[in-house]
């Protein structure tokens, strides 16, 4: 990647603190800052990431009985695969189109950590129960600011990452200011010949925390040379570009649209046809609560 593309990197992290850090002393409503912090990661990662992989807030639809629970930022197909808009910034996504689940907090700590391995590992089951094959998207933390002492939350990674079977763990930790907490598994750096991974992110090096003589294993931290925004984007992009999404199950569009249906106002529906078979895409709104 160019310096100047290093540069838009750099600029939207600077971006992401500064208004970050705006929207905190501006809003005082928690679920509303909540929301203002999410769409705020959300643009900054759609203005980047390349044609085919879009970004939003939503639900990924889940069996008629159960109630799925709200993605903070999911990156999907958005080209090939339905999705139902249930409000301003809010959409109702298939879990075939499904690249990436991001979790955003305004503030991490070293002992919110094992908290959030517990939740990429539910979201990850989750996944993988609606698809015909295992979920193979990325589960990822990015938080505004840290609080505390980074050491200890560099431990209590490596701590989760030793006691997580692999594909279900917390796949990278990003925090603007601090270096990138990656499982190196998950994006295929866990080996001698892909270990030298670098680039306009930085350079990832596998150590035990304390004990850095130690034989390399899964823990990677990624000493960012843009940031750690731009190494995110990296990990990221090198990773969603591997993906190959399921195709879409035939049970899952009568789901999806009778979903959509029983909770929002169907606005229009465009027929889309790829690889032959027709698909709809819905595009509509939450009716207003009595």
């Amino acid at each position: 990647m160019s310096d100047r593309f290093s540069k838009v990197l750099r600029s939207a992290e600077a971006h992401l603190r500064d208004e970050g850090r705006t929207l905190r002393e501006t809003i005082d409503h928690d679920g509303e800052y909540g929301r203002a912090l999410e769409q705020l990661l959300a643009r900054e990662l759609r203005a980047v990431l390349p044609r085919g992989y879009d970004v939003a807030t939503g639900f990924v639809l889940t069996p008629s009985e159960v109630t799925p629970a709200q993605q903070d930022v999911v990156i999907y197909d958005g080209s090939r695969y339905p999705a139902a808009r249930v409000g301003d910034n809010t959409y109702l996504f298939v879990p075939e189109s499904v690249y990436a689940l991001i979790s955003v907090k305004s503030r991490l700590r070293a002992s919110d950590i094992e908290g959030h391995f517990k939740w990429a590992t539910s979201s990850k089951h989750e996944m993988t129960s609606q698809l015909t094959t295992r979920f193979a998207g990325v589960a990822a933390v990015f938080s505004y600011e840290f609080d505390g002492d980074w050491q200890r939350a560099v431990e209590a990674y490596f701590t989760s990452i030793t006691a997580t079977k692999r594909r279900e763990r917390l796949d990278l930790i990003c925090v603007p200011g601090r270096p990138v907490l990656l499982d190196a598994y998950a994006f295929e750096l866990a080996d001698e010949r892909t270990r030298g991974f670098g680039g306009i992110a930085g350079k990832v090096r596998s150590f035990i925390p304390k004990d850095p003589t130690e034989k390399p294993n899964d823990m990677y931290e990624l000493e960012p040379t843009a940031g750690a925004f731009a190494g995110m984007y990296q990990l990221l992009l090198t990773k969603l570009s591997r993906i190959q999404l399921p195709p879409l199950s035939t049970l899952t569009l009568p789901r999806f649209i009778k979903s959509a249906d029983s909770d929002a106002e169907v606005k229009s529906v465009t027929p889309i046809t790829q690889s032959n078979n027709t698909w709809v895409r819905v595009d509509h709104r939450r009716r207003a609560r009595k």
